[in-house]
């Protein structure tokens, strides 16, 4: 079977059960290119459209831990202040925080991994990023399920009407964004190794 038509039928049972398998997890993360020909389509590949599967489950499932990087404990007020770009968790967040805040992490992840051996609470710095990161991709879940205000979705350059005075997000930033979350596998690949 091509894999538009496997997709397709993963995104089939989602929507009709609410369920995603954890195959598709693990297929997201380490079975799919995010560099691979994308299909005329749908403009998109494999990889990108696993990750909004695992996104929009992750959002209407905040409980389940499929794709959520484990989290041991509670991180320290200190650390999560200096982990903050914003006074904002990620639930609150704008459309351009998000982003902005997702490509500041990929451009500071280098200097963090870097860091984090002389760090003197590695663990604590490591486990707020595991909750950012968690918390941003059931935000961006949102993004990809509902359409939202224009207050929200705050870029009128990354979106479209959808109705109502309610905005999608571009397919071309649905994919940007989902470049973002999986930083090109460093991310997650380095954090599976920890955890």
């Amino acid at each position: 079977m091509e894999p538009a038509a496997s997709l397709g039928a993963l995104n089939a049972v989602f929507e009709e059960t609410g369920s995603l398998s954890e195959c598709v997890w693990m297929a997201w993360v380490w079975g799919s290119d995010p560099e691979e020909e994308c299909d005329a389509r749908v403009l998109m590949n494999k990889n990108h459209l696993l990750g909004l599967l695992v996104c929009r489950f992750r959002f209407l499932n905040p409980g389940n831990d499929l794709g959520r990087l484990v989290v041991a404990q509670p991180l320290p007020d200190a650390a999560v202040q200096r982990l903050s770009l914003m006074q904002k968790t990620p639930v609150r967040m704008t459309w351009r925080e998000l982003r902005d805040t997702l490509a500041n992490m990929l451009i500071e992840w280098p200097v963090f991994v870097e860091r984090l051996k002389e760090n003197p609470h590695p663990e604590d710095n490591m486990r707020g990023v595991l909750m950012l990161l968690n918390e941003m991709v059931v935000r961006f879940g949102e993004f990809c399920t509902y359409p939202q205000p224009p207050d929200v979705l705050d870029d009128p350059c990354d979106t479209q009407p959808f109705a109502h005075d309610l905005y999608g997000l571009l397919l071309y930033y649905l994919y940007h964004l989902l470049i973002y979350l999986l930083f090109d596998g460093s991310i997650y690949s380095f954090l599976n190794k920890l955890i």
